[in-house]
């Protein structure tokens, strides 16, 4: 207000002024991707979502990255993050990053990729036996192996009974003579391992009898000897008079 000579006041003259900060913050640089061998989120234990800028500037994935506020300390700023997940074998991790000061004013996006993936080959958790046919009508084919393979399969991520067993020779082929058959199990991020094993046919059976004792007594026991080729032992005997 103004007083004159005679000491007449004048009406107050307003005067308002303001003082804001309109800048957002502004972060330099980018963030490192991180891929870690894992079959869950789990596996990015080492890597949690940061909360404060301290948080955010000091991981091992952030060496690049500097701020720029003019107002705000940079741990008083918010810090929010958008997490979204998509695919497998490698699942890809999408942190969405922005900053927002004390007068509300919201950074640009900073993007963080995360990958967690099935880097292990399914494995055979003992040597499988070689496997003899048996006929009853000397046909031989080649059986289903996948219930005697999956017990003795194992993954680090995919469960047994979703590893998937594939044999190189068929089931249900005729065999005329003993095969070298592979056996090729497969996870659910397609990563393989196989093995070999002898499916045996049997040769066909004979016998040959030597001649024993040339004189024997009645009643008394009689030794003939044997020669018995091809089949699968154990043999039983049966003699006819």
């Amino acid at each position: 207000m103004v007083e004159d000579e005679c000491h007449n006041v004048s009406d107050t003259m307003v005067h308002i002024l303001r003082i804001n900060d309109t800048v957002a913050p502004v972060v330099n640089g980018t963030l490192a991707e991180v891929e870690v061998e894992g079959c869950s989120y789990d596996a990015l234990g080492e890597y949690p979502i940061a909360t404060t800028w301290s948080q955010l500037s000091g991981a091992s994935y952030a060496t690049g990255i500097s701020l720029t506020e003019a107002c705000t300390a940079p741990d008083d700023l918010e810090v929010r993050c958008l997490e979204t997940q998509s695919g497998t074998c490698p699942t890809v991790v999408t942190r969405k990053y922005v900053l927002e000061d004390g007068c509300g004013n919201i950074s640009d996006t900073l993007v963080h990729i995360l990958r967690f993936d099935d880097q292990t080959n399914p494995y055979f958790t003992q040597i499988i036996s070689n496997q003899v046919l048996v006929s009853e009508n000397c046909v031989f084919v080649m059986p289903n192996l996948t219930d005697t393979i999956r017990r003795y399969i194992a993954d680090n991520c995919t469960e047994t009974e979703n590893i998937l067993i594939e044999q190189s020779i068929a089931a249900a082929t005729v065999l005329t003579e003993t095969q070298t058959v592979t056996i090729t199990i497969t996870d659910a991020c397609n990563h393989s391992h196989d093995t070999t094993l002898t499916v045996e046919v049997p040769q066909l059976l004979t016998i040959a009898v030597m001649q024993g004792d040339t004189a024997v007594c009645d009643g008394a026991s009689v030794t003939l000897p044997t020669e018995v080729n091809g089949g699968v032992a154990p043999y039983t005997y049966e003699w006819t008079p």
